[in-house]
């Protein structure tokens, strides 16, 4: 009927990987097919891989392999149908054999029926129908009388253990404002992004390389400011949490909007400036030796330590001025954008990115001649906002008397009694001050005074004529 089966054997395969630096780690092997005792064999025998499996472990469970793990040794994709297929077997007894590459880790099982041949009896089959053998069968066991019709491979068992070859790092931080490269204390904008990768030679991601795999080099992620000496942060970063740093299906990564907290911790703090916040991740393969070979696209030499670029963070809060002149003329109202720089708060020259709008502006308090009739919000209007400083400009009343002008950040308060009408959130929360109280958690007020010209010092000379 049919030879009884194949015998496989291999050639140029990687002893286990226990030496770092290991060149053969998921190289290209050789299956050879060879049909013993029987002479003259002239098929073309195929490798199914819907009849392979791979395991993490061995004697481990073992599954379907992942997409294009198996591939031929030019890194072409196999399948049952592509790429498969071995070159005519020749010689006595006959011998062929198809080049492979596993980019997996784990071990490689060639199960029953991997290597196949379901044309050798089909010649002697009418019309395809199988009449003296059992048709999608390798047995060699009789079956009602008969044998299967497909030459089948008959070894098991499981071959490796593969490791990786390289490891790659892609990491960036987003900056809530990028002109300046910094992110405020408490703003939600902070983006942070890092993806850590086990690699074959040929740059695919081993799915197996996970819970479960015997060897997995471990992993040291923080979030860190400074460069000799690393003060860990991470616990300070939230919305979400820091993600814990393990592999899954070959990976370790995140990509999302964090909060660096100040003001939102049990025991709110006033600190900074940090000048080199960044992502550190270390890598530690003590058994194989694997190594990071390529950060953010670029090739790097023996790495285990990979720092992402760096941003500023600021604790920061939104100043407000008052203003006082004549009844006649507009007033303009100051603001400024401050950071703590460790002993006091500065002007925040990097931020050009805060921004206001008229519909931010409360007001209320009003005294005086003042009323909302001759002043009302519209009377308000907003300047630009650069290098940290902005102004607000209300339009004369004609009459003397005050307003008191709120920003409403949506800080939740303030520091004035009175109700004020208008002024939408600006979702600024994060630059509320301590304006009164404890916290620094108060939207920041400010009066607008017409009609005052305040003290003799300040008026200065308004005429002056000499005569001799």
């Amino acid at each position: 009927i049919r030879p009884a089966s194949f015998g496989l054997a291999l050639s140029g395969f990687p002893t286990p990987p226990n030496v770092a630096g290991d060149a053969f780690t998921l190289s290209a092997f050789t299956v050879n097919v060879a049909n013993t005792g029987v002479t003259g064999y002239d098929g073309t025998p195929r490798l199914l891989v819907s009849r392979m499996a791979g395991a993490d472990s061995v004697g481990g469970t073992q599954s379907a392999l992942g997409a294009n793990m198996l591939t031929d040794a030019s890194n072409n994709a196999l399948s049952d149908t592509a790429n498969n297929t071995f070159p005519t077997a020749s010689g006595s007894p006959s011998t062929t054999s198809l080049a492979l590459r596993y980019h997996d880790v784990g071990y490689l099982n060639f199960s029953a029926g991997a290597v196949s041949d379901a044309g050798y009896t089909a010649v002697d089959q009418p019309a395809g129908q199988a009449w003296d053998c059992v048709a999608g069968s390798g047995s060699n066991t009789l079956n009602s009388g008969l044998y299967g019709c497909e030459v089948w491979s008959f070894a098991g068992g499981d071959i490796g253990r593969f490791r990786p070859d390289h490891f790659e790092v892609t990491s960036s931080v987003t900056p809530a404002c990028a002109v300046g490269n910094f992110t405020y204390m408490d703003q939600d904008a902070l983006g942070l992004a890092l993806t850590l990768s086990a690699r074959s030679s040929a740059g695919s991601i081993p799915s197996r390389y996970t819970a479960g795999y015997p060897v997995l080099a471990s992993l040291d992620f923080k979030a860190v400011s400074g460069t000799t000496t690393l003060l860990d942060l991470t616990s300070r970063v939230s919305q979400p949490i820091m993600p814990t740093a393990k592999w899954t299906a070959g990976q370790f990564s995140f990509s999302d909007t964090y909060r660096f907290d100040a003001r939102n911790v049990a025991t709110p703090v006033i600190d900074g400036p940090y000048d080199d916040f960044h992502l550190h991740l270390g890598v530690t393969d003590a058994t194989d030796g694997v190594k990071i070979t390529k950060v953010n696209g670029s090739g790097v030499t023996a790495t285990t330590l990979v720092d992402s670029a760096s941003t500023k963070l600021r604790f920061g809060r939104l100043w407000f001025g008052n203003a006082f002149g004549s009844q006649l003329q507009d007033l303009v109202m100051p603001y400024e954008a401050q950071y703590w720089n460790g002993l006091a708060f500065v002007t925040n020259v990097l931020d050009s990115c805060t921004a206001l709008t008229n519909n931010n502006v409360a007001l209320g308090n009003r005294q005086g001649a003042v009323t909302s009739a001759n002043l009302p919000l519209s009377n308000i209007s907003l300047g630009t906002f650069a290098s940290g400083r902005g102004s607000l400009r209300v339009a004369k009343p004609g009459v003397s008397g005050s307003v008191d002008v709120l920003l409403n950040l949506g800080a939740g308060s303030n520091c004035s009694a009175p109700a004020f009408s208008g002024g939408t959130a600006a979702g600024l929360a994060f630059l509320g001050g301590k304006w009164c109280g404890s916290g620094f958690t108060k939207d920041p007020v400010a009066r607008a005074t017409f009609g005052i010209y305040g003290t003799s010092a300040k008026k200065g000379v308004l005429y002056l004529r000499e005569m001799y």
